[in-house]
């Protein structure tokens, strides 16, 4: 789900521009290439093109994703539910507290506005939906706060950049060079990528990291690296349990950041948009149909439809007027991890 909303996040802004732009004698350039331009046209219908999860082509997947997503933030103000300016600005300024939010923004490009646009809105808006539509009230999200108090906590997290070596030379040379080069530049030197330094969020035990290279991080103070430590690779969802010949690593933390514990608050938007959505979500099963949420969407979209409310500009895409076949409603995207 995080690959497709990070797919999603670039296509939709790729889309936009084109259809923004459409109507220009000649499309803007994405690149140009020993003199020669690049057509933003031509990189849009590539993506229009190229296939995405299950075989379905990016671009109708993502004009889709837009289209439902607007169809559900005028739904949400249609019925007084749609989030406020002033309950976006707390979650921004809650979000942008957090390394991951700021790392992904580098990433992507993305600015405040386009994250709200994509991400914030449409997320709320159906949560808010679903809350009403499974009638959730003020009393049952207090009373599940209560009871998951523990569950909602923020455990206390290492923002670092591991970089892991299959033998203990190359992890030496890496070391050697940790008081002069960034981890982006050590990787590129010995491993060939920066990729391999990319930053991650440490929890004991919510990470796929081995044991001890977790506690290495959280013994390391903000701004310092570690030693070589060597161990064996944490069993993962293609390999459930570590082979007896699984060989070890040798791993190097660089800490960023040392994050505290963080006790949860209902006046946390994002913790009670949470709450609200499990709520709706658990009182789907047993007070609506399963696929109430799924039927919603569909009917917004069809009621659409039959009004020609929708109109796609790009002739490579008109498919998504009547939807993916045989597809899922996919969900909102949410925000980075």
């Amino acid at each position: 789900m995080r690959r497709l909303g990070q797919v999603l996040a670039s296509g939709a802004i790729l889309l936009t521009a084109a259809m923004m732009t459409g109507c220009a004698d000649q499309s803007p350039a994405v690149a140009v290439v020993g003199g020669s331009s690049i057509p933003l046209d031509d990189y849009v219908s590539m993506i229009e093109l190229t296939p995405g999860p299950q075989g379905v082509p990016v671009g109708p997947m993502v004009m889709n994703q837009l289209i439902e997503n607007e169809l559900i933030l005028q739904e949400a103000r249609r019925q007084g539910v749609a989030p406020t300016p002033a309950e976006l600005d707390a979650v921004m300024n809650e979000i942008r507290t957090r390394p991951e939010f700021q790392e992904e923004k580098r990433r992507t490009g993305l600015t405040d506005e386009q994250f709200v646009d994509l991400f914030l809105k449409p997320r709320f808006a159906y949560a808010s939906l679903m809350a009403k539509m499974a009638g959730v009230t003020d009393a049952d999200i207090q009373n599940y706060f209560q009871e998951n108090k523990a569950m909602l906590a923020e455990p206390a997290s290492v923002r670092a950049r591991v970089l892991q070596f299959e033998d203990q030379k190359r992890a030496q040379e890496a070391l050697k060079l940790a008081g002069q080069s960034t981890p982006e530049a050590i990787a590129q030197t010995i491993l060939g990528t920066p990729q391999a330094a990319q930053a991650v969020t440490i929890r004991r035990g919510g990470t796929p990291l081995p044991e001890p290279v977790v506690e290495a991080a959280f013994n390391t103070p903000k701004g310092q690296h570690t030693q070589i430590i060597e161990a064996t690779p944490a069993p993962n969802f293609m390999q459930p349990q570590p082979t007896p010949q699984a060989e070890k690593q040798f791993y190097i933390v660089w800490v960023e950041d040392q994050l505290p514990a963080r006790e949860p608050s209902l006046q946390n938007p994002i913790i009670r948009n949470t709450v609200k959505q499990v709520l709706a979500q658990q009182k789907a099963g047993t007070q609506l149909a399963p696929t109430a949420f799924q039927d919603m969407i569909r009917n917004l979209r069809n009621e659409a439809a039959k009004t020609r409310q929708i109109t796609v500009i790009r002739p490579t895409v008109k498919q998504v007027e009547a939807g993916p076949p045989e597809q899922p409603v996919p969900m909102i995207p949410g925000m980075p991890q």
